[in-house]
């Protein structure tokens, strides 16, 4: 398990699709942060069922507001030295994540895009 990193994982009216992507992250990754962007589904009941900390936007401000909020409340942890985005609708296979977070620990990358 990936205890240096930290996931973000921006939520927005992804109840159907997010029990299955974070049973999946967090059987590889430690720490889960989800930034619910003002979803009007059961977003956010399902998050509560898992082991993940929960930010909250009160309305939908887009993807990019809510990776902002969470990588901003990541960087305060001192623990991280990882941030890992990944989508709550399934689309990514954390596979792919696992290799890239392998390949910046073996290749003294600053940053690994796929």
């Amino acid at each position: 398990m990936h205890s240096d990193t930290c996931v973000i994982i921006p939520v927005y009216n992804e109840a159907e699709a997010l029990e299955e992507v974070l049973t999946v992250v967090r059987r590889h990754f430690k720490h889960v942060i989800c930034v619910d962007d003002g979803s009007s589904d059961n977003s956010v009941e399902v998050l509560s069922n898992f082991d993940v900390e929960v930010l909250q936007h009160s309305q939908n401000q887009g993807q990019g507001a809510a990776l902002r909020t969470g990588l901003q409340h990541a960087l305060q942890n001192d623990r991280f030295k990882y941030f890992l985005t990944f989508d709550a609708d399934g689309q990514h296979a954390v596979n792919d994540a696992t290799r890239m977070v392998h390949y910046i620990h073996h290749h003294g990358v600053d940053i690994v895009l796929g």
